[in-house]
């Protein structure tokens, strides 16, 4: 072990590299994403190191990006010691709606039309699930690729076809119509209804516009928290069921809108708003309040985390010092009356950049759809745990996964909530769940305590993937990696 850099392997390929021709000639000189975020699978017998990639850069524009874009939105295939490119699968070609894949493949053996066969099963945040040849890279069960529309923003270039697994069927719905909108009380129906009517999309595959779209994928179908597989082959994954509002503006409009801003509300409407909303109130957990920043973090520490990242947050090193600082005063409720930018100017950066890439369309709006009262807009169940027999594709079960006690005590049934933490199983039988919104005495959690054992409910609150197993008196305890804020189920089970 020397630390030593032994192989590169170019997710946006550069001149004389396999992909590169299904993006223009100067895409990897501007373009960034594209990588594998959610981490990796390794089979040491094949030595081949496998995982899925993320969209590319912008998320929901690609004008300057024509092409399919290999390797963005692919589950590879590499040589572990050298980085050849075994194969690839590429599951959303030009992805225009930031549907990349949220967690690492999961190595599989299964029993396919008579034959063993060594496999590996991709979830993604739209629901899909794909059930793949570990050596060649083909699925086992039919996909069909479909036309979709092709009607994008001015200058925009959408791919006319997209994937479409026909087993096993999708974790959640794929396209919100009318007879989906909430049915938890009359106002939330009207209140949602009046939205839906505004904005409409037929298809999940309708390009992003300026008008909106309404779609699946951002917090899940599955997310990053991945699944579990047993040795029989059954998939348990926790899916969230929750539609989002995305609306596209044009970069230079936007920018002479925000021209008589202040310098650091205008960079804050430009890089922030689109997860932290205009009125920094955010959107829940993963998208966290940013009203009264200053009590929880220090002007340098709100600095520190532009500047490098953190969690789900990218860094913003595009920004200057002085554009750093300006955000930071915003945020913080100092910034004064010299800092007013002036009329017809633009705080925006005024010299195109190379790298990052800087869109023509940007999001104007990118949030999620819910009622008056913060429930989702979309009749339950709000989040499922399923099971499903990848030897033959077919669903065992579904059930709904965490629970509002609140609405219980209304007499609602079950909706089931958000849930990011992955489950785990084990070779004698034994599941931990992932981390939920619940109550410890909810019929919810009394029906999961039947299933799986007895639970313990810690203060918790920011969810991470994996629970690790620990033995002791011939117990399994099966804790989380978490931080503050919601609550955690933590199971205990007997040892079997």
């Amino acid at each position: 072990m020397t630390g030593k850099l032994k192989w590169v392997f170019h997710t946006i390929p550069q001149p004389g590299e396999w992909g590169y021709d299904t993006w223009p000639a100067d895409a990897y000189k501007k373009i960034g994403a594209t990588n594998n975020w959610s981490g990796m699978s390794l089979d040491e017998k094949r030595g081949v190191v496998y995982f899925g990639t993320g969209s590319p850069a912008a998320d929901f524009y690609g004008g300057d990006r024509k092409g399919t874009n290999l390797f963005a939105n692919c589950i590879m295939a590499l040589d572990a010691e050298t980085g050849k490119l075994k194969w690839y699968y590429q599951t959303i070609h030009h992805d225009l709606w930031d549907r990349d894949h949220p967690c690492p493949p999961n190595l599989i053996t299964l029993k396919h039309k008579g034959k063993l066969v060594d496999a590996l099963v991709q979830t993604t945040k739209d629901g899909l699930v794909y059930v793949l040849d570990r050596d060649k890279g083909t699925s086992l069960f039919p996909v069909e690729e479909r036309k979709v529309p092709t009607n994008g923003l001015p200058g925009e270039h959408p791919w006319p076809t997209q994937k479409y697994p026909l087993k096993p069927l999708p974790l959640n719905r794929q396209v919100y119509t009318e007879a989906d909108i909430t049915n938890i009380s009359p106002e939330a129906h009207a209140y949602i209804k009046e939205r839906f009517q505004k904005i409409r999309t037929s298809n999940k595959f309708a390009p992003p516009s300026t008008t909106g779209t309404l779609l699946f994928g951002y917090s899940g179908g599955a997310e990053w928290g991945g699944n579990a597989v047993d040795p029989s082959g059954i998939l348990y994954q926790n899916a969230n069921h929750q539609p989002w509002e995305l609306i596209m503006a044009e970069r230079a409009s936007l920018n002479q809108k925000n021209a008589p801003l202040t310098a650091g509300n205008a960079l804050y409407i430009t890089n922030c708003a689109t997860c932290h909303g205009q009125d920094r109130k955010g959107s829940g957990q993963e998208l966290p309040s940013l009203v009264d920043i200053g009590k929880r973090r220090s002007a340098d520490e709100i600095k520190a985390i532009l500047k490098t990242g953190s969690g789900r947050m990218p860094a913003f090193q595009q920004l200057s010092e002085k554009e750093r600082d300006a955000l930071v005063s915003f945020l913080l409720n100092t910034e004064t009356g010299s800092a007013k930018v002036a009329s017809g100017t633009s705080s925006a950066p005024t010299t195109k950049r190379g790298f990052p890439y800087e869109p023509s369309y940007v999001v104007k709006s990118w949030q999620p759809l819910v009622d008056q009262e913060g429930y989702p807009g979309i009749k339950p169940p709000w989040g499922t745990l399923n099971a499903i027999d990848l030897n033959t594709g077919n669903y065992l079960w579904r059930v709904p996964l965490g629970e509002f006690p609140e609405l219980t005590k209304k007499g609602i049934p079950i909706t089931g909530t958000e849930s990011y933490g992955g489950p785990l199983a084990t070779a004698g039988g034994s599941y931990s769940l992932p981390v939920l919104k619940t109550n410890e005495s909810g019929p919810s959690i009394k029906r999961l305590v039947r299933l799986f054992g007895s639970i313990n409910f810690l203060p918790v609150g920011s969810l991470h993937p994996l629970p690790t197993r620990l033995m002791e008196n011939s117990m399994w305890s099966l804790p989380l990696v978490v931080g503050g804020g919601r609550r955690l189920a933590e199971i205990t089970l007997p040892l079997r």
